[in-house]
Order: structure tokens, then C-alpha cells, then sequence
């Protein structure tokens, strides 16, 4: 297993999505932020191990790219709920936890405590649930417990060597197939840390059984890079860049959507848990 979650420790990490739309008349671009540490809970039987994730930030911003139009943070003051219930939702999230199940290979096979997270975020009310649930989807969080995990080798590998990697992703327009080939490019200083620096670069396809879905992919291409920590055994960082074209048809009606989506992964610090 290329990355190992150490007991009696605290991995603090930061994400942050920016997913721009291009539509024929405008453009809509949706920022998303998210501060939350991981920590190992147990070692699993099979080889793989439990972790736990908590919330301590997370942000929300919309725009046409140039003007900001919404926002939302969880620091909210309690006053303006009323008027900004999605930051309400956002605040009542800080300190709710994630359970991970990761087998040997750094898997998830299974994630606890997303129904408890939508009530907790958003209440009884089915409308404000479902809602919470396009703005935090349970597959897109099931992958904070692996993230970076599908580019890094596991085997032993020289510099220049390259692997292939498949992988299902879910998405809005349901599973995608995205084939990436990844290479270790050379060794680099990554802050304060000595990382193996690997870059990857690939497709995105819709699965066979998208087929009868309205959104249909064309061209989509992803290209990043991510930057391990051998002798911490954790990934440090991971930035990554996904374009597609968006084909929907509505009443005989087909729209083409450009779809640019940048996403980073970055481990802020490692802390000692409070005895």
C-alpha cells in the first residue's frame, strides 16, 4: 500500500473544486472549499484500516465568473440564517463526522455516516435534504477517503516509469470511465517535504450504461499531477484538471456545454492527537 495512515495522528487537509460552465448566453462558475482532518481509527482484519473524517470549514461561492452572486460559509453568523440557509447548512456540518472503511490497496469499500450528516446539515425537511444532497453528493465524498490514492503506484517503481490506472467516477451525468496513464517524473521539494512528483493524463467517457441519460460527453480529457511524501507514506498534494463538452437535448433541443473542473487536495499538517 503506497499511502498509511499512522495511529495517534491528525491529517489536516484542504480541498477546493472551481467548476466553470460555458453556456451560449452565460457562464456560471461554482467554487467549493472544504477543511477536514482524517484520522486512523483501527486496522482492519483484511489489511486496510478505518479512518475518520471530520469537518472544520467549508465554503460555497457562485458567480458568472466576474461577479460573485452567492456565497455561503460556516462561519455564518446564526443571524443571517434566515436569509442564507445554505450556510446554516454549511455551519451545522463542522464537527460532524465521516466513518472510512479502506481495504489493502487504499479502497474505500464502504463509507458510514452520510445519512446522519444530511439530517444534521439540513434537518427533516425532504426538499432542504435533497437539496444538501446535489451541493455535497455521498459518491463525490466517498472519495475523500482515497483521494490521490488511484495515481500513486503500488509497486516498487523507478524514476521514468510509467502505469495505467482505470478508474468509475461518479458524476452528475452518472458513472465515467477515465483511463490515465501516469508517470514519476523526477523528485521534487514540495514545501518542506521530498516528494516523488508524478503526473497523469487521460480520458473521461461516459460508461456504457449512460446511454439513455439527457447529458451526453464528448472530448473529455483529464490532466494532473501529485506530489508523494515516501517517507511520511501520505500524498501531500494533488491538483487536477478535467475538461468535456456537455451535449443535453430537451424537446428536440441540444445544448453544448464547454465544462472546465480544477480540483486540489493538499495536506496542510500532521498533528499529534490529544492523549
Amino acid at each position: 500500500r503506497s499511502m498509511k495512515w499512522q495511529a495517534g495522528k491528525k491529517y489536516a487537509m484542504h480541498r477546493e473544486t472551481i467548476q466553470t460552465e460555458t453556456k451560449p448566453q452565460s457562464k456560471h462558475v461554482q467554487k467549493m472549499a472544504e477543511d477536514f482532518s482524517l484520522s486512523l481509527v483501527r486496522e482492519l482484519d483484511n489489511g486496510g484500516q478505518q479512518l475518520e473524517l471530520e469537518f472544520e470549514g467549508l465554503t460555497v461561492e457562485a458567480g458568472d465568473g466576474q461577479r460573485n452572486m452567492f456565497s455561503a460559509d460556516s462561519a455564518q453568523d446564526y443571524a443571517l440564517d434566515a436569509k442564507n440557509p445554505v450556510g446554516a447548512r454549511l455551519r451545522r456540518m463542522v464537527s460532524a463526522h465521516l466513518q472510512y472503511f479502506v481495504n489493502a490497496n487504499g479502497k474505500v469499500e464502504k463509507m458510514e455516516g452520510y445519512s446522519e450528516l444530511v439530517k444534521q446539515a439540513a434537518g427533516e425537511n425532504p426538499k432542504d435534504q435533497a437539496a444538501f444532497r446535489v451541493l455535497f453528493d455521498e459518491r463525490v465524498l466517498q472519495k475523500f477517503g482515497s483521494f490521490g490514492e488511484d495515481s500513486t503506484p503500488h509497486r516498487v517503481v523507478k524514476l521514468g516509469d510509467s502505469w495505467a490506472v482505470h478508474l468509475d467516477e461518479p458524476s452528475g451525468a452518472g458513472t465515467l470511465n477515465v483511463d490515465l496513464k501516469c508517470t514519476f517524473k523526477n523528485w521534487e521539494q514540495h514545501g518542506d517535504r521530498r516528494c516523488m512528483r508524478i503526473m497523469f493524463a487521460g480520458t473521461v467517457e461516459a460508461a456504457p450504461n449512460a446511454g439513455s441519460l439527457p447529458v451526453k460527453i464528448e472530448n473529455g480529457r483529464v490532466s494532473g499531477e501529485t506530489w508523494f511524501d515516501p517517507k511520511l507514506e501520505m500524498i501531500v498534494e494533488i491538483a487536477y484538471d478535467a475538461n468535456m463538452t456537455l451535449k443535453t437535448t430537451r424537446q428536440g433541443q441540444t445544448v453544448t456545454v464547454p465544462l472546465n473542473e480544477k480540483t486540489r487536495f493538499a495536506l496542510v499538517e500532521v498533528e499529534d492527537l490529544a492523549k
